[in-house]
């Protein structure tokens, strides 16, 4: 969650000859952290060895939905773009809220990227999107590339102004990417 992902993914090595222990909601959450942290360093391989360490227990719907949305951002970073498309279209529409705003998001962040939407498209649909979901990294994250788009179409005053709530919001986060 602190965006730590080496070091998860290093205390994870050390202490998964252990996980057998542990119910199923709890390894499927371990899991699916794992997933996350190897996404992010870029390790596919072993986000996919996880991904299929999934299958056979019994997830929660939320654990099924993050599931699947794990596998679209692998799917993406693989250049499968269509199939990751499919779920995160497919994901807009959950009943888990964080699940529904991240995939809303990617699926905003690729339309840009081939061209399938124009700035301005992208930026009233990452206005929308960032009151459906308020707070964590992922709100930062979102502002952050808000305040892009906006220095992108020469609306400076609305950039800053998200940079400054950005700030204000996550001080802690803002600090972290100044020690980068």
């Amino acid at each position: 969650a602190l965006g730590q992902y080496e070091q998860s993914l290093e205390h994870y090595r050390r202490g998964r000859d252990v996980m057998g222990t542990y119910d199923e909601y709890d390894r499927a959450e371990i899991q699916l952290a794992v997933i996350r942290a190897a996404i992010e360093t870029g390790n596919l391989e072993l986000a996919q060895q996880e991904l299929g360490l999934l299958n056979g227990l019994e997830l929660t719907g939320a654990q099924l939905a993050e599931s699947v949305y794990q596998s679209a951002r692998i799917s993406e970073k693989q250049g499968q773009y269509e199939t990751a498309y499919a779920q995160y279209d497919d994901l807009s529409g959950s009943r888990e809220r964080w699940i529904s705003a991240r995939a809303r998001y990617s699926r905003i962040k690729f339309s840009l990227k081939n061209g399938d939407i124009d700035v301005g498209v992208a930026i009233d649909q990452l206005e929308r999107l960032r009151y459906a979901w308020r707070g964590d990294r992922f709100e930062s994250q979102l502002l952050d590339d808000l305040a892009n788009l906006y220095v992108n179409a020469g609306k400076y005053e609305e950039a800053l102004e998200t940079l400054r709530q950005g700030i204000s919001y996550y001080p802690e986060v803002a600090r972290q990417k100044r020690m980068l």
